[in-house]
């Protein structure tokens, strides 16, 4: 196997296969030359930090990114050598619902199909309706959550987001953990653990 450099992110898509995010890229394995295929992300640098992955419900591949937002790579591999089509969403002070930062540490769907994301400045989500309708503008749901009439978790680091049965757990760079359950649609609830 071909020497990569070590991976942060890694995520194996619904064909089987595995997609690595280095501090040098995105990379996906090539089972057949047993080595690791780098995936050229257009304009960007080529040695761009690609701390998190994911894999929506529709075979997209999400891509946090280390100061140039978060990325949607699609793969046509219809052809002999896979063409990747890449899309980037960036910060945008003039639309409140762009991503709340170009820093994007953490990528989680959940049970519903919703992509959640773990930035610098807070977490957001993509509903699943918007995820499946690609003619739709995406739009990225900010997440506050509200204790005591006060929202507690706003423009905090999300550094790690854990879906696990009907809860999403969310780990943050300041001394709180936060846990959604999700089990009724209708009464959402989030509890903040110290």
């Amino acid at each position: 196997l071909r020497r990569q450099p070590p991976g942060r992110a890694a995520v194996e898509d619904h064909l089987g296969r595995i997609w690595l995010g280095t501090r040098n890229g995105l990379n996906i394995y090539d089972e057949i030359s047993n080595s690791f295929i780098r995936v050229p992300l257009g304009n960007f640098s080529k040695n761009i930090y690609t701390p998190a992955i994911a894999e929506d419900t529709n075979g997209n591949i999400w891509v946090g990114t280390d100061g140039i937002g978060l990325l949607k790579v699609r793969i046509d591999s219809s052809r002999k050598v896979p063409a990747f089509h890449v899309t980037q969403f960036l910060k945008s002070d003039s639309d409140s619902s762009s991503i709340p930062s170009n820093t994007v540490f953490s990528l989680r769907t959940d049970l519903l199909n919703n992509l959640w994301i773990g930035t610098e400045a807070g977490l957001c989500k993509i509903d699943a309706s918007n995820l499946r309708d690609s003619k739709t503008k995406i739009r990225f749901a900010h997440i506050c959550i509200i204790e005591n009439n006060k929202c507690v978790l706003d423009n905090e680091r999300v550094s790690e987001i854990i879906n696990h049965g009907n809860q999403l757990w969310v780990g943050t760079k300041g001394r709180f953990i936060y846990c959604l359950d999700y089990t009724n649609p209708k009464n959402k609830t989030w509890k903040t653990i110290a």
